[in-house]
């Protein structure tokens, strides 16, 4: 640190008249009228740089805005399409399950059962009532059909939203 006053030292005398000049009132006005010219230059500068930014910043706001208009639009029309598959799916889903409940629950003459044997052995081994049998096996299967019928509805729809989603992302690329 003493380096440094040592230097300061030995030109300081040679500074002092360039010190005396400074305190010209002409010097003084020239140089405060030079700092406040850059001052204002480098706002102006500044400002002009940081309005065509703003631009540039809108401009990109803007079209960004539009291209997420179009995706949401876009998304609706899946989206619509879609459900109306995936409506007309069901409705033919559910017709089919009510027309085989229908066909179970009503007796259409037949048997679920197989014909008795012929035979006196087959008609004697017998220990249960066969038309109570046949109806309890067509609720069964009435029922068992519903089940199933509901489990299909569930791949439909999900059949339905994988179809919106490969939709979705084939627009969006």
């Amino acid at each position: 640190m003493t380096w440094l006053f040592s230097i300061a030292a030995r030109f300081l005398p040679g500074l002092m008249p360039a010190f005396g000049a400074l305190l010209n009132p002409w010097i003084l006005l020239a140089a405060g009228g030079a700092l406040v010219g850059a001052f204002l230059y480098g706002l102006s500068v500044g400002h002009d740089r940081l309005e065509a930014y703003e631009m540039k910043v809108a401009a990109a706001g803007a079209a960004q805005e539009q291209r997420a208009q179009e995706r949401v639009r876009h998304g609706k029309i899946i989206k619509e399409k879609t459900d109306a598959q995936n409506d007309r799916d069901l409705s033919a889903l559910s017709t089919r399950i009510a027309a085989l409940v229908k066909q179970l629950s009503v007796d259409p003459g037949g048997s679920l059962l197989p014909a008795p044997g012929s035979g006196a052995e087959g008609a004697q081994s017998i220990t249960f009532d066969r038309a109570e049998l046949d109806r309890t096996l067509r609720v069964f299967t009435a029922g068992t059909a519903t089940l199933v019928g509901e489990g299909e509805k569930a791949v439909i729809d999900l059949d339905a939203a994988k179809r919106w989603n490969a939709e979705r992302e084939r627009v969006t690329e």
